[in-house]
């Protein structure tokens, strides 16, 4: 399984630590007590693989690092994609479809299952909302038991 999101913050970014912080306490805690598995067992990784320059991450952005996640990703063989965030979905595929329409809905991307949800920081701001991602990484974990 992967969990992409769109940009390594600044600390990750000159670090090279994905686990790092608030945000990071928060997914493991999704990844280890609702999944079910070790935090280590699951791959994390950014759609671009360093921190923009510009503030936010462009298209060019994206392009730039796109045959490097490609890569990544049939190396890895994940059968489950999960993307953290609304630009994580909207950066890997390419549009801007309602958010709220697309999260935890399973949607196919190179032949995986992917599904977003709402990114840990988002959840940090908003947590009303962690009963809805709870519930996506309930269908996650329903999808897993098939593998």
């Amino acid at each position: 399984m992967v969990f992409l999101y769109d940009e390594p913050n600044s600390f990750e970014d000159s670090h090279g630590e994905y686990y790092w912080g608030k945000n990071s306490e928060l997914l493991a805690k999704m990844i280890e007590s609702v999944l079910e598995v070790k935090k280590e067992d699951v791959y994390l990784s950014a759609i671009v693989k360093c921190k923009s320059s510009k503030g936010n991450i462009t298209s060019d952005d994206v392009t730039s690092c796109s045959s490097y996640l490609h890569k990544q990703l049939s190396i890895l063989k994940p059968k489950i994609l999960v993307l953290l965030g609304e630009n994580a979905h909207k950066h890997l595929f390419n549009d801007d479809e309602n958010f709220d329409d697309i999260r935890g809905v399973f949607l196919k991307y190179n032949g995986i299952d992917t599904m977003c949800t709402y990114h840990p920081s988002y959840l940090l701001r908003n947590p009303s909302l962690k009963k809805d991602a709870y519930h996506d990484m309930l269908k996650i974990k329903k999808l897993m038991e098939k593998f």
